[in-house]
């Protein structure tokens, strides 16, 4: 047996031996495409036009538990014989599950903005001029930017640049549509001839376009609707009404053609992503068998009912229930009082902040959080099923970093929020080493797989995603190099990419933490060129950061842990025999993704240019803010003399990556040992840091229950822990629905707590 770090985890008895479907049917996939394309699009406008909470946002997503919950208690119970079974279930979940990773957070919220921001930001910003002036033009790509010019200044006086940066911004929503370039004029002259065409300033002019630099268009500009104008000309006076006006339409062509200058990147991560969820799945899920609590939670919910029952065992254990009505009650309470219809509710925080004031207590490094005791019942039910060690180790890092950063301040040595992320990315690094070290039977059985074949038919059907993975490899190495990226630099940039995004889907799966994000005040692009160092031009430096703008822009939606999830339910229901159905399967996977996420950014266009424009500011805090600024002021420290790296991030990083080691190896010599290094890597990051005490009441109560009730005992509440979970997801769903329908109704949305995590 390899070293481990989770222990073994029971099996569920009750389900095994019910028949399910282990092919994918007709109606099972045309059931979750058609619902795939129906989240592609609800999603950014719930997400982030409507602001609404979010369908996905995590990794037990609010929408596709909310879709199985009425499946398995309305629909299918409805439909009898003909009920949906587990497998078919299975097929329409996987499809959804990996949409998450891209018509949300995980990409659609901060492309658009990446695409048009350098040439918003880049002028008006001083301290980023040596990206905008240095040398013959921009720094940054131009091909990838809209309105960023080869050479010379950012056109911010043009009629495309207003068109297409200004207009994505401000939108042409929000005021009485006036005439502009490239909107559409119904207007009469003198005579009483009535044209409609379309206005264009500057460039060449077709005979049936309205010409704006000259008369009479140049005296319509600013024009509205019903507004009569009249001006002289050569002695003679000329009058034209404007009749009607329609806004201009989205730059569909510089969009589409930038969109597709982002393809291969995209493209490559998502094969990246697909292969290696497919290459780790065996060795998770059997060989090192990893508890994956979400993905057994929702695998629970599509199980058979026994012959003669509407619904699942699941749903007719009292606890479950229990649990459901605990939950629901008081965020529901929670959610009446908000709109005025309840006078009190039983809240699920208690702020501390203002009676630990002062030192020692400002001390800690996250006062903000710790401070704040939050309830999330989701978080509580999920500890609750883990094992009890890892569960203490969840709440009990954050109190002991907290405390150690406390103590060492009050000794005078000067620690800051930003060296307890720095360590933690050195964690991270070291926890992919052990991950890779721990899979290498298994991993160098692959490769060798791909190159000579093997006996093992288990191998054999998967080592063509060796292949895959090195080709999205090479894509995405290709793309930065063609950027302007150094070879070398671009590889790390794939590497660092691959291991971040490895270890979030390894804590996901075995500690079933619904969010997972990097260590706070450290980012992917600092990390990244505290690497490679800066002494490279910026040319060849800027195009790293696009890695941590986009594909790993927000780690809580991230493709890689949705895919491993699916792989796993899948293989559970529908376990696939040869090469081909894998293959197959995977095609369906990829078209998701790829159409899901142009769908989602085409709708997030539309609505910022046919809106009042582009709101969210996600996009210029990952590209400029965690990006490109700390990388120019690190280059501008190296040409100034300064060290080519940052010395206080290797260091940090170097005590992280010796308490991940020291962690790992006391949890591999002794079986007593109470810390599980997973505890570290997510102490320093902000969820984690928000509802520690919501894991520390779910290993809780778990140890209590272990220390007076037993294993029996213990089985027995594992429904209520469910019911938990499900209980938030109905308040949420039930929150979600009436927004959405308000929003669809044009009534004032009632301010709805935000209850699920995420």
């Amino acid at each position: 047996m390899q070293p481990s770090w989770s222990t073994s985890w029971f099996r569920s008895p009750s389900h095994d031996h019910l028949p399910v479907v282990r092919r994918v049917t007709a109606r099972a996939l045309v059931l979750g495409l058609c619902l795939a394309l129906v989240m592609a699009v609800l999603t950014p406008l719930n997400d982030w036009v409507w602001g609404n909470p979010a369908l996905y946002g995590l990794y037990l997503p609010l929408g596709v538990t909310m879709l199985l919950l009425v499946m398995a208690l309305v629909v299918n119970p409805l439909l009898g014989k003909k009920r949906f079974a587990t497998g078919e279930l299975v097929t329409v979940t996987v499809v959804l599950l990996v949409l998450g990773g891209v018509v949300s957070g995980g990409l659609a919220r901060v492309l658009p903005g990446m695409l048009v921001g350098p040439a918003k930001v880049l002028p008006l910003s001083a301290h980023l001029a040596p990206l905008r002036d240095r040398g013959a033009g921009p720094t940054l790509p131009s091909w990838l930017f809209l309105q960023l010019p080869r050479q010379g200044p950012i056109p911010v006086d043009s009629a495309d640049y207003a068109w297409e940066i200004n207009g994505f911004f401000h939108g042409y929503g929000a005021v009485s549509p006036s005439v502009r370039h490239q909107s559409t004029v119904t207007w009469k002259d003198e005579t009483g001839h009535v044209r409609s065409e379309v206005a264009i300033r500057g460039g060449t002019k077709q005979a049936d376009q309205l010409d704006l630099d000259q008369s009479p268009g140049s005296n319509l500009i600013g024009t509205t609707a019903g507004q009569v104008k009249r001006w002289t000309e050569n002695g003679r006076q000329h009058q034209a009404t404007v009749l009607a006006v329609r806004p201009p339409s989205v730059p569909w062509r510089a969009w589409g053609l930038h969109l597709l200058a982002w393809g291969p990147l995209l493209i490559g991560s998502w094969l990246c992503c697909l292969a290696m969820a497919a290459l780790v799945r065996r060795q998770w899920a059997e060989n090192e068998r990893l508890p994956f609590p979400i993905a057994r939670f929702t695998y629970d919910l599509m199980q058979e009912p026994a012959k003669g029952r509407r619904v699942a065992e699941l749903f007719r254990r009292q606890p479950f229930w229990i649990g459901v009505a605990i939950a629901f009650c008081i965020l529901a309470g929670q959610g009446l009082e908000k709109v005025g219809w309840l006078p009190v509710s039983i809240p699920t925080a208690l702020d501390y902040r203002g009676l630990l004031t002062g030192e020692p207590w400002s001390q800690v490094y996250d006062a903000k959080h710790l401070y704040v005791l939050n309830v999330c019942f989701t978080v509580v039910g999920l500890t609750f099923l883990l094992p009890k060690e890892l569960g203490f180790s969840l709440w009990f890092f954050v109190i002991l970093t907290n405390v150690l950063v406390a103590g060492l301040q009050r000794q005078g040595v000067p620690v800051q929020y930003h060296h307890v992320g720095e360590a933690g990315v050195g964690g991270w690094v070291m926890a992919c080493l052990v991950v890779l070290w721990v899979g290498r039977r298994h991993y160098g059985a692959l490769v060798r797989a791909a190159v000579m074949g093997s006996d093992d038919p288990a191998i054999q059907r998967v080592r063509f995603y060796v292949w895959l993975l090195l080709a999205g490899m090479a894509i995405m190495s290709a793309w930065l190099i063609l950027a302007g990226a150094v070879w070398w630099h671009a590889l790390m940039a794939v590497l660092l990419f691959l291991g971040f995004a490895l270890v979030v889907a390894r804590i996901v799966a075995e500690a079933g933490i619904p969010f997972v994000c990097l260590p706070a005040g450290c980012h992917f692009s600092q990390v990244l060129f505290g690497v490679v160092g800066v002494h490279a031009p910026l040319a060849a430096l800027a195009p790293l950061a696009l890695i941590g703008a986009t594909v790993l822009g927000d780690g809580r939606e991230h493709l890689l842990p949705y895919a491993v999830h699916g792989e796993y339910l899948a293989n559970r229901a529908l376990p696939r025999t040869t090469l081909r159905e894998r293959l197959g399967w995977s095609g369906l996977i990829f078209a998701t993704v790829a159409v899901g996420a142009l769908l989602a950014v085409t709708v997030l266009i539309i609505t910022a240019y046919r809106g009042e424009g582009w709101r969210d500011e996600r996009w210029y805090g990952v590209l400029f803010s965690e990006g490109l600024e700390p990388m120019l002021a690190s280059w501008q420290a190296h040409s100034n003399g300064g060290p080519d790296r940052p010395v206080e991030l290797w260091w940090s990083a170097g005590v992280g990556g010796l308490v991940v080691t020291a962690l790992t190896a006391c949890r591999w010599a002794f079986a007593w040992w109470p810390l599980h290094p997973i505890g570290y890597l997510v102490s320093m990051t902000p969820p984690i840091q928000a509802l520690w005490f919501s894991f520390f009441l779910g290993w809780l109560v778990k140890s209590q229950v272990m220390r007076y009730g037993g294993a029996r005992i213990y089985v027995g509440l594992r429904p209520l822990a469910y019911g938990l979970v499900a209980g938030e997801a109905m308040a949420a769903g039930l929150f979600l629905l009436v927004a959405i329908a308000c929003q669809i109704a044009g009534v004032r949305v009632p301010q709805l707590p935000a209850i699920f995590p995420g």
